[in-house]
């Protein structure tokens, strides 16, 4: 394979760092509190320079927020397979999420928090986009269903409630904290994991019990 030139290189490599830059900035101050100069300055380029990397500081946000959300499916993607049974695949996607969400916390913060920043046809667009990557969980938990692995639950509430919790893990994991990663992600299985095989109550008995 041809390696590339070194000016092609070097605009890849300056790209990749107005892009990494981008992501810690509004990672610290939020999309409306960076501003493209605060960028140019990190990259240490000036302003017209910058411009041959991106149109506007929206076009960066939706950049970002499209290359997390698809990675992330990417990752949950590769992580089951279709010889598992809807257990095995459901505890394969929960990690995935856990650990990119791990691995990648400003990405994910972001991703997370600033969909209110997205104009009307990109917020649609990224919406798009997370719907699909939910979907991967609602048709392993559907399936689940229909073996009869897991009991009865909305499928939609039980997503949202464990995209919610595993998300979090962002916020608050730290590397060389009390606990390992792979300490969390079993915590999290164990948790989402139980309580849709061992928790079947039909929702005759739920509502005797209100």
């Amino acid at each position: 394979m041809a390696r590339p030139r070194k000016a092609e290189q070097g605009a890849r490599d300056t790209r990749e760092l107005v892009y990494s830059c981008a992501v810690g900035l509004m990672n610290d101050h939020g999309y409306h509190g960076t501003s493209l100069r605060d960028v140019a300055k990190a990259v240490g380029v000036q302003m017209s320079t910058l411009y041959h990397y991106l149109h506007s500081k929206q076009s960066l946000l939706v950049e970002i927020m499209t290359t997390t959300t698809n990675a992330l499916a990417d990752m949950a993607q590769a992580a089951k397979s279709e010889t598992q049974t809807p257990l095995e695949q459901l505890e394969a996607v929960i990690a995935a999420h856990v650990e990119f969400h791990a691995r990648y916390p400003k990405e994910a913060r972001i991703a997370e928090t600033e969909l209110r920043s997205l104009e009307p046809d990109n917020l649609k667009a990224i919406v798009a986009i997370r719907d699909q990557y939910e979907e991967i969980f609602a048709g392993i938990i559907t399936a689940g269903q229909q073996r009869g692995d897991f009991g009865e639950v909305d499928t939609r509430i039980a997503v949202r409630a464990m995209l919610v919790a595993l998300t979090d893990v962002a916020n608050w994991y730290r590397p060389g904290g009390r606990l390992e990663l792979a300490d969390v992600v079993l915590a999290y299985r164990d948790l989402f994991l139980g309580g849709l095989t061992v928790r079947k109550k039909s929702r005759a008995r739920v509502a005797e019990s209100v």
